[in-house]
């Protein structure tokens, strides 16, 4: 089979476009998960001193 330099183009740019994709889709699943990550140990920070200041009390 023959393939034209359009076809390999095409073909290579849509490799590459997936590779990047994903790529880009890794990176915000991975803000994403930072974000809600600091929220929630935030959140239990501050569960935990207020636990504490009341087993004090």
């Amino acid at each position: 089979m023959k393939y034209g330099k359009k076809d390999l183009d095409s073909y290579t740019n849509k490799g590459s476009n997936k590779v990047i994709r994903s790529f880009a889709s890794l990176l915000i699943v991975e803000k994403v998960l930072f974000k809600v990550l600091g929220v929630l140990s935030k959140k239990f920070y501050k569960l935990g001193i207020l636990c504490s200041k009341r087993w004090h009390i």
